[in-house]
């Protein structure tokens, strides 16, 4: 990924390494949450301070395009596609996930009759002899 960046007359070259950095990502995608190259070594590839990098860096992180964990380094941030809709349209989770190019699915993750923790005994009013809370009656006026 050799790329040496130029400002055209009348741009700030940190701006010429934000273009650079989204013709990079437009030409081979990098993945939501990948971990960017660290500061010394894209400074060697694009042929740019620090701080020119820094400061490209900084722009993009307010942008949403990136963001940086300090100690862990500068990510990919991919914002999910946003959908939006009236609000006197009310839809389901599932269309609401389709419309965004996503497949709503659900999977089991346990099954079983247990009995309850005491926590919950005591929340359903349930004492430690019964292992099943009838359902109560409705109230009659």
């Amino acid at each position: 990924m050799s790329m040496t960046v130029e400002a055209v007359p009348g741009q700030k070259l940190y701006r010429a390494v934000v273009d650079a950095l989204r013709a990079r990502d437009r030409d081979r995608p990098l993945r939501r949450m990948q971990l960017l190259p660290a500061e010394r070594v894209l400074c060697e590839l694009l042929d740019v301070s620090r701080t020119t990098l820094r400061k490209a860096i900084a722009d993009l992180v307010a942008e949403g395009v990136l963001f940086h964990r300090h100690g862990a380094g500068t990510f990919i941030h991919r914002a999910r596609p946003r959908v939006d809709q009236p609000s006197s349209r009310l839809t389901s989770f599932t269309e609401d996930m389709r419309l965004r190019g996503l497949e709503a699915s659900s999977r089991e993750l346990e099954r079983g009759v247990f009995l309850p923790t005491p926590e919950e005994a005591t929340m359903l009013g349930a004492g430690s002899e019964r292992t099943r809370v009838p359902p109560r009656p409705f109230a009659t006026r």
